[in-house]
């Protein structure tokens, strides 16, 4: 509806008061008709334009304060809110300039502060949006989103006791801030305050009970301190609140393989490839369908999903799969192709960095949901555990006798993880196993895959020991030349990482050193009497909560190692 030009004043006042109840349709609509009857309305454009940014239009918002900044330009709160829309299209170094510019015009604006904070963080110039951050906050002192957001900061730094303090804060001005109360509690549980962290969960849960995301982290606490039955209790609350929450189920999934109820972890770990926290490979594309116990089998392809360490895992169960279908083919990673091959003959291996066509299989499979069709319980692999790799003996024989003088024991040693995730969390320094590597009687050879000469040589020239280097293997590329190394030793030392899988599928006598917390990867807390369910040769010396590095774990593997070297 047109409007006279006479009546703008009326019209904005009317669309104002909308704006003012929150009423923003009727807002905008009235302030539309203002532009299309006066087309230079700044109050109009700016307006709508505010309008269209909170609804999260911010490209129709941005034309619009385009118009209005066209018309008056030193207004400091249109620069503001049009910085905003530019850092709602992801525009970030538009959007700084636009916030400096209303710093500009108003050198007290703390609102611009935060904004240059916001697009500095996204700009991983965190010391930088730090440094905004505390701007606004001295312009506004008891706004609680400036802490809540200086916390975020201030933890992205690592600089966790500074972080909690601004959590603090933002929650003493807003007691029921419920994202301020999750994030503190999960600043307590990186650094092990558990406790604490199990209260905070419980208040955010109390203010937001459907919300799964407290319950998950509440249901991790319990886990990570080894309490299944209160995981597994958070864990049926969490489902009922949320049934079709992919990262409720997958959570769900990690409690119960821990806990060794696999009857119902199988089914839940298919949620998967649902969940944004399950570090995969892409999905197989294809238009056959999933193997399933109803429908007979000819030809089964099983594909690998995961890393080297997780298809040696599962590499133990495929002479079982073969009950699944007449014919099976693995895709596999092509370094793992001849060892697989040795040792199960009667299966087809092909590379996964291939494509396999379509009309070579009739069903498939991912590897992870063997434990499903297999129905694996700690019964069943207790009783089929073993060695299933194979080594070149000729070789393993060759190189020991390169490495090792008659009398001594040959010791392989491996001390770091690649995984991206968590891959920090389970390494460990060459230094940190010092306590192992001083026993008597022993000779150390290098199994650890990616560039550690610096870090061998350091060990050497600051403690005497040498850890020696097969030059003709390379660990990382050359796995058949890494599992005749590994056969060659008498036993092998290392964190839970590729190597721990290979020599465990060899039954070569192994200490896996398991870090404590969220790095524990669930088949290395199953165990019988201290060694792997999954492995036997694997003796599972794991870090305590207590344990402020290694140095416990290594004290406490030692007592076990002195005894096979002697």
């Amino acid at each position: 509806m047109k409007i006279l030009i006479q009546s703008i004043p009326q019209v904005m006042q009317k669309a104002m008061a909308h704006h003012r109840q929150h009423e923003l349709q009727e807002a905008l609509d009235l302030y539309a008709q203002v532009i299309e009857a006066e087309p230079k309305n700044f109050d109009a454009l700016y307006l709508a334009g505010v309008l269209l940014a909170q609804d999260k239009l911010y490209g129709h918002a941005l034309s619009l304060f385009d118009r209005a900044m066209a018309i008056k330009s030193n207004h400091y709160e249109l620069q503001y809110n049009r910085a905003n829309a530019l850092f709602g299209l992801d525009r970030y170094k538009e959007a700084l300039q636009g916030y400096s510019r209303a710093i500009e015009l108003k050198p007290n604006y703390a609102l611009a502060f935060l904004g240059q904070s916001n697009v500095l963080s996204q700009l991983a110039a965190h010391d930088h949006a730090a440094t905004c951050i505390d701007c606004a906050i001295r312009l506004m002192p008891d706004y609680e989103l400036l802490f809540f957001n200086r916390g975020n900061i201030m933890e992205t730094l690592g600089k966790r006791d500074e972080a909690i303090r601004s959590f603090d804060r933002a929650i003493e001005l807003q007691p029921n801030y419920s994202q301020a109360l999750l994030n503190r509690a999960n600043l307590f549980g990186l650094s092990k305050r558990y406790e604490e962290a199990k209260k905070e969960y419980a208040k955010v849960i109390d203010l937001l009970p459907s919300e799964p995301e407290a319950y998950i982290n509440l249901a991790t606490t319990h886990l990570i301190l080894r309490d299944f039955a209160s995981s597994i209790q958070t864990y049926l609350l969490a489902v009922e609140v949320a049934p079709q929450n992919a990262e409720v189920h997958y959570g769900f999934s990690h409690c119960l393989l821990q806990a060794g109820q696999f009857e119902r972890a199988w089914d839940e770990y298919t949620w998967r490839w649902e969940s944004n926290s399950f570090e995969r490979r892409p999905k197989l594309t294809t238009i056959r369908p999933k193997w399933s116990p109803e429908k007979k089998s000819d030809h089964l392809l099983i594909w690998a999903e995961q890393g080297v360490g997780d298809e040696v895992f599962w590499g133990a169960h495929f002479k079982a799969a073969q009950k699944l279908a007449t014919k099976i083919t693995v895709q596999t990673d092509p370094r793992l192709i001849k060892l697989f091959s040795r040792a199960l003959p009667n299966i087809e291996f092909v590379s996964s960095e291939e494509r396999l066509p379509q009309s070579a299989y009739d069903s498939h499979l991912p590897m992870g949901d063997l434990g499903q069709a297999l129905k694996l319980t700690a019964e069943s692999v207790q009783k089929f555990a073993g060695p299933y790799l194979k080594a070149n003996s000729a070789m393993a024989k060759k190189i020991r006798s390169v490495l090792c003088p008659k009398g001594k024991k040959l010791c392989g040693v491996s001390w770091q993880s690649k995984n991206k995730d968590m891959g920090s969390k389970k390494s460990m320094r060459l230094q940190d196993l010092l306590p192992l590597l001083q026993q008597p009687g022993m000779v150390f050879v290098n199994l650890q895959y990616g560039d550690v000469a610096q870090e061998i040589a350091e060990l050497k020239a600051e403690h005497g020991i040498e850890i020696l280097q097969y030059s003709e293997v390379d660990n990382l590329n050359d796995l058949e030349g890494l599992v005749n190394l590994i056969e060659a030793c008498d036993l092998v030392l290392t964190t839970s990482n590729s190597t721990a899988h290979l020599a465990g599928a060899l039954n070569k006598e192994t200490f896996n050193l398991v870090s404590f917390g969220v790095a524990r990867i669930w088949y290395w807390l199953n165990e019988v009497n201290g060694r792997s369910l999954w492995y036997p040769s694997v003796k599972l010396v794991e870090q305590e909560r207590g344990d402020a590095d290694w140095s416990a774990a290594v004290t406490r593997a030692v007592k076990h190692f002195s005894g096979l070297v002697a």
